[in-house]
């Protein structure tokens, strides 16, 4: 019965999480945008955000900041990473989108019978 409301509470977390958090609306966004290309780039733009910001706290924590920081820093660190998948796959799919319209383009070219 735990296990079953565990699973139950981090479901239910996860949707409202999905459904409201800034930075997963971003990325729903950028998935769904009908400019592939534009993903790429700003997800670069936010993965480096989030990099520079994630070790400027970690130093004013080392510095002698205090130690809350450090949950901002890994959230940073999460975002990150999360950016930074998705600069990758924009970048592949854009690719793959590109030689598969090359290929199409090759393939109408082939088959047209010549006059």
């Amino acid at each position: 019965m735990i296990l079953m409301l565990s699973v139950r509470l981090a479901g239910t977390i996860h949707s409202y999480l999905d459904a409201y958090a800034p930075t997963n609306r971003i990325v729903r966004h950028l998935r769904t945008s009908p400019q592939k290309g534009i993903a790429v780039f700003v997800s670069l733009a936010l993965t480096s955000a989030y990099g520079l910001a994630g070790a400027g706290l970690t130093s004013a924590v080392q510095s002698g900041g205090p130690g809350w920081i450090n949950i901002i820093v890994l959230l940073l660190a999460w975002n990150t990473i999360k950016f930074a998948c998705l600069a990758l796959a924009s970048t592949l799919s854009w690719f793959l989108a590109g030689l598969r319209r090359c290929a199409s383009t090759m393939h109408t070219r082939v088959l047209k019978p010549h006059q």
